[in-house]
């Protein structure tokens, strides 16, 4: 199995948000923005809430691993895209 690099996991959240109409935050002061931080546990998307960095989790606090980042995007990429072109998703 082939390991999945920081870069792809960059890119698939990039098209993540690409696709839920956010910005990629380019600082702490990006107010509405979303930041892929990496922690210590892993990868978790934060949300800019108010200058100077504070932020929420907008898709829950759990922090992924570089390939369970990388699925969850592309899962949620597909789902949002399905559901646009009017195929069917399941709830």
């Amino acid at each position: 199995m082939e390991r999945t690099s920081k870069a792809l996991v960059q890119s698939a959240f990039a098209r993540l948000a690409e696709v839920c109409g956010k910005r990629i935050a380019s600082s702490y002061d990006d107010v509405g923005a979303w930041h892929l931080h990496r922690g210590f546990k892993g990868w978790e998307i934060q949300e800019i809430v108010s200058p100077g960095g504070s932020w929420r989790h907008p898709l829950g606090e759990r922090q992924l691993s570089n390939s369970a980042m990388y699925d969850a995007c592309w899962f949620a990429i597909r789902a949002i895209e399905a559901r646009e072109a009017g195929r069917s998703v399941p709830a």
